[in-house]
């Protein structure tokens, strides 16, 4: 299957082991200024709906297409003129929270001074599922 990727993020390892045997071309090799254009989507319906025609003209030459890319506005607009032949492919990821204690140095306040701290710093992982 050929895949155009408009995903702004890099695929994780999982991610690309999942699309293994699939050809996947990212948007941002054949049309940097429109990947460039959903990294940073401006406040103008009549910009995003330009590009998003665009984009589906591009996605025509794919048997699917991994989304989203760009604002939610502009996912909107996409989705009323997607052609219903092309794939379209989400990520589902499974989030997960962890804990870490970590040393941090603080200042004493009223002093030039530091003191050792121990913090609890809390970090959310995504999982990668499948695409579906």
């Amino acid at each position: 299957m050929r895949i155009l990727k408009i995903l702004v993020h890099k695929l994780t390892p999982e991610q690309e082991k999942e699309l293994e045997g699939n050809e996947v071309v990212e948007l941002k090799a054949i049309a940097p200024a429109l990947a460039s254009f959903l990294a940073n989507t401006p406040d103008d319906w009549d910009a995003l709906a330009q590009q998003a025609q665009e984009l589906v003209q591009i996605a025509k030459g794919f048997d699917a297409a991994l989304l989203p890319g760009g604002s939610p506005a502009f996912a909107w607009l996409l989705a009323k003129v997607w052609p219903s032949e092309i794939k379209v492919l989400f990520a589902h990821s499974v989030r997960d929270s962890v804990e870490k204690q970590v040393e941090k140095f603080v200042p004493i306040e009223g002093t030039e001074q530091f003191r050792k701290e121990t913090v609890v710093e809390k970090a959310l992982l995504f999982n990668h599922v499948r695409f579906f």
